[in-house]
Parts: structure tokens; C-alpha cells; sequence
């Protein structure tokens, strides 16, 4: 567990360094997981380590940025397969 908790606060750190030049803004709790509320996969919970959002120009929306920060560790990001990964993400909105 160490090894994952040193990914997420590097990934925070640096999320909050790189993020702030987009003009993104943090919003909501860090580092939650949040009860499934569909039936149709096997997940209980889905991790949401930290949320931007922005405001589009084009289309005067506010946008919402999920991300699982301990995702993006050396293993993950070496793979040449994304699909998983994003499957998880993509489920936990």
C-alpha cells in the first residue's frame, strides 16, 4: 500500500502544479470512493482521487475532470493497453 499511496501524492502534487496553468480548479473531496449505483458490472465502488473542472469557451459549460490518480503508476503507464483503465474510469462517471 505504501508504493500506491506514494503515487497518489506525487500524482497530486504534480496534478495541482501542471493543472493550474489550464486554469483548471479542484473542486469536491480528494481520494474518495463512491458507491456503484449501476447493476451491470461487478463494481461495489469507484475510486475519485481528485476533480478539476474548467469553463469550455465554446460552449459556456463547466466541465468536470474524474481522475484515479493511483492509476497512472509506472506498470499502467508502460502498458500499450489503456483499455481497462479507461473502462474504469469511464465507469466511475
Amino acid at each position: 500500500m505504501a508504493e500506491t499511496s506514494n503515487i497518489a501524492t506525487m500524482a497530486e502534487i504534480l496534478s495541482k502544479d501542471i493543472f493550474k496553468w489550464f486554469k483548471w480548479t479542484q473542486t469536491g473531496s480528494m481520494d474518495t470512493n463512491n458507491t456503484c449505483v449501476i447493476d451491470e458490472h461487478s463494481k461495489k465502488e469507484h475510486p475519485s482521487d481528485i476533480v478539476f473542472h474548467y469553463e469550455d469557451p465554446y460552449s459556456d459549460n463547466r466541465i468536470y475532470l474524474n481522475f484515479d490518480l493511483k492509476s497512472y503508476g509506472e506498470s499502467t503507464l508502460s502498458s500499450k493497453n489503456f483499455t481497462n483503465e479507461l473502462n474504469s474510469l469511464g465507469m466511475s462517471i
